[in-house]
């Protein structure tokens, strides 16, 4: 990922430390994965991979997102608060964009390309 918020940002996001794949490692090299009863999200940085999973007594997905070039988190509006993901083509250009929100409850929307 060639763009990831601030270690703060996150944490303000998530509303919880990540559980770390390796103490000591910067987030930026590490492999960060935020759990929730309900929900999980490993985020790997250097490898531009996002996953993201919900389960519910009714439901259960899991979405890998791929070739991650940005991640970001967005202001607050109207009380709530969601996380960017945008995957970019060989050329640099967005490609697709996961939107992430976890409250007031869990959202994950995409404005996917052709």
């Amino acid at each position: 990922m060639t763009k990831i918020p601030s270690e703060a940002a996150c944490l303000e996001f998530f509303g919880r430390a990540p559980a770390l794949a390796d103490i000591g490692v910067p987030w930026a090299y590490n492999i960060l994965e935020f759990a929730h009863d309900d929900w999980r999200v490993v985020i790997e940085p250097a490898e531009g991979t996002v996953l993201v999973e919900l389960r519910t007594a009714s439901v259960e997905l899991s979405i890998p997102i791929r070739g991650v070039a940005v991640f970001e988190v967005l202001g607050k509006t109207s009380g709530a608060q969601q996380a960017v993901f945008s995957t970019s083509t060989a050329g640099g250009n967005t490609s697709d964009e996961w939107r992430l929100g976890l409250t007031p409850r869990f959202s994950l929307t995409c404005r996917c390309a052709d």
